[in-house]
């Protein structure tokens, strides 16, 4: 379930960031605009309302397996919804670190329970409309690319689409008449 805080995430800087150049950033502002990319996925995913009356119903807020029930419902990580009540105060700092250390004890750092029994959710709708705007040539792989700034590769990640996606779009050129269509300025007699 990291990969749709992954997901929440990249969606973040798409929202927040749509006018940073990630590479001219110094590592201070980097670090910044992660923070700001991370609590947007956690808010996004895990709205505060909600999320606070669903965490009151746990028993011990320190205790990793007692996310297991939440993790179904949010589809999100365990190890995110601990992070997401310490930044709203729901959880204390020693609770906090008592969490990780039994993360840790547990084994739960490379694989949560769950998460191999929980199908990613593969969003097919977007990847419906991705793949209309290419076959009806509204928009190209260059267009991605050169005006949007977004690499072919990262849209496969963010949408969970197959690796090849885009390779049957790689040469198209954007063609905005035909001769068929074109009225003539002299009129046949």
């Amino acid at each position: 379930m990291r990969h749709n805080f992954d997901l929440a995430h990249e969606l973040g800087h798409l929202v927040l960031h749509t006018q940073v150049d990630f590479e001219a950033l110094s590592a201070p502002d980097y670090k910044m605009i992660e923070k700001q990319a991370h609590q947007f996925a956690s808010a996004f995913l895990l709205p505060e309302r909600e999320f606070r009356d669903d965490y009151a119903l746990i028993r011990r807020h320190s205790n990793p397996d007692s996310y297991v029930a939440l993790k179904q419902k949010y589809q999100v990580s365990i190890v995110a919804m601990a992070m997401r009540a310490y930044a709203l105060g729901l959880m204390s700092y020693q609770e906090y670190r008592y969490f990780f250390g039994r993360l840790n004890k547990l084994g739960y750092k490379n694989q949560e329970p769950l998460d191999d029994e929980l199908v990613p959710v593969r969003p097919g709708r977007i990847r419906s409309l991705i793949k209309l705007l290419f076959d009806h040539h509204v928009l190209t792989v260059d267009d991605l690319t050169q005006r949007l700034n977004i690499l072919p590769a990262f849209v496969v990640k963010l949408f969970a689409l197959d690796e090849d996606f885009f390779e049957p779009y790689m040469n198209t050129k954007l063609v905005f008449y035909h001769a068929d269509n074109v009225i003539p300025l002299h009129p046949k007699s």
